[in-house]
């Protein structure tokens, strides 16, 4: 997300800067964006780099069609915020959704759209709306599947920075209905009592939710095992585990979930290699064989299934 960076600063310039309407260091918006290029330049390099040495996770992404793109970039933008506004049902991957257009999506736009609508009518008179909302689609921009790394939809971990934006809002609407709870005629003791103790409330509540997803990150046996637990049907879950035992040696459970992720996933060459590891692990080469020749005739170029050929027939060779 740090290719945003020049235009997070643009945003910084709108407002609370202000610099377009001659605040601190005003200037003009030409001027303001040269002072950006040195920015954009190292962005751009590092998009170039990722894109360069990320070819294997790209190729997932490659599947998706052009016109389903900005389909599964809307339903990211939604997506965050509900589970900003709901953080249930966490996991460590959720896949791209490629489903036809449903009612969820149709809600979905029409909120995407009220907001984005709201602060084009509201471009002078509330910066601020205007403000946060351009951070948090901005900062969103790189990982909402236009171009992506991987097969991922969404990833907890991409919110860190986005959701700052409807965090501050959520600050500085408590902060506003405690000064006017604080200057009201009637009961404002109680009023800002009240107010304190949603407030605390809600803190409780994330503190809680908090808590209860650390044990799930302790290692990678618990944390794919909540992955399967909120999306049973999703393969990588099962060959996260797989490979999660296969590194503790236990063959029989790799064995079982790399095959469960198969009967998910019959056209993943990884699945079919990391099989076939297990069988030679095992000693069981003409199984390690029959896996391999199975990847091999999904991709027949493949180098490591290649490699991986060579050495099941040398081993057996030697039997």
């Amino acid at each position: 997300m740090a290719v945003t960076f020049p235009f997070v600063l643009l945003i910084l310039d709108y407002y609370p800067l202000r610099r377009l309407d001659g605040g601190p260091g005003g200037a003009s918006l030409s001027r303001l964006i040269v002072e950006k290029l040195p920015f954009l330049a190292i962005a751009i390099a590092f998009t170039y780099i990722t894109i360069a040495i990320q070819t294997e996770a790209l190729a997932s992404f490659r599947e998706l069609h052009w016109y389903e793109r900005p389909l599964v970039a809307a339903r990211g933008l939604g997506f965050y915020l509900y589970k900003f506004i709901l953080p249930t049902g966490l996991a460590p991957f959720y896949r791209a959704n490629t489903s036809p257009v449903g009612p969820s999506d149709l809600a979905n736009f029409a909120v995407l759209s009220g907001i984005t609508v709201y602060c084009i009518l509201t471009l002078r008179k509330k910066r601020l709306w205007t403000a946060l909302w351009a951070f948090y689609v901005i900062s969103l921009l790189p990982v909402l599947n236009i171009i992506q790394a991987g097969s991922q939809g969404a990833a907890d971990r991409y919110t860190y920075l986005p959701l700052l934006a409807p965090m501050m809002l959520v600050a500085l609407a408590a902060a506003f209905l405690f000064e006017k709870a604080k200057t009201a005629k009637r009961m404002p003791l109680l009023r800002m009592s009240l107010i304190t103790l949603t407030s605390a409330c809600l803190i409780i509540a994330m503190m809680y939710s908090t808590h209860r997803q650390i044990p799930y990150w302790k290692d990678s046996i618990t944390l794919w095992t909540r992955e399967r637990a909120v999306y049973p049907y999703e393969p990588l879950a099962y060959n996260q585990l797989a490979n999660a035992y296969l590194k503790n040696k236990d063959y029989r459970k790799a064995e079982f979930y790399i095959t469960t992720a198969l009967q998910l996933n019959p056209r993943s060459t990884k699945y079919y290699l990391i099989r076939s590891e297990i069988y030679m692990d095992r000693g069981q080469y003409s199984m390690a064989l029959k896996d391999i020749e199975s990847a091999l005739g999904i991709s027949p170029r493949h180098k490591k299934a290649r490699r991986s050929l060579e050495i099941v027939k040398s081993r057996m060779s030697r039997q």
